[in-house]
């Protein structure tokens, strides 16, 4: 059984990794492949496509869609600029966000924002 703070990716070579959420940055489409960027710095090849990954990672786990061919993990977002169409992650790393993904980003970001700020005025 996988606990549900794991994901399991299958390499190529039809290995198989279970991953903790936490040391997923992000993942991006690579043709018929998908990379899985690692916090401490390292690069995973799924033999999996990127769209085989998605529904779940959105559904199930804090993931993020920016472009057609990339998934950022929430965990690891530092900062969003709307106007520069820009995602910081802690590591330091910037990445683009489509233009298409811009308003669904920022309403996301606002609904966290009320949610995060909510909770003290409920008590």
């Amino acid at each position: 059984m996988v606990t549900p703070d794991k994901i399991c990716i299958q390499l190529i070579g039809s290995q198989f990794v279970l991953l903790p959420c936490s040391e997923v940055l992000y993942l991006e489409a690579n043709r018929q492949v998908c990379h899985i960027m690692l916090t401490d710095g390292g690069r995973l090849t799924a033999s999996r496509h990127l769209g085989f990954y998605k529904t779940g990672l959105l559904r199930d786990y804090r993931f993020v869609e920016v472009s057609k061919s990339m998934l950022i993990n929430a965990q690891h977002i530092r900062r969003f600029s709307p106007r520069e169409r820009l995602i910081q992650l802690t590591t330091g790393i910037s990445l683009p966000v489509a233009k298409s993904k811009q308003e669904p980003l920022s309403r996301l970001f606002r609904d966290w924002h009320e949610a995060w700020t909510r909770p003290e005025e409920a008590g």
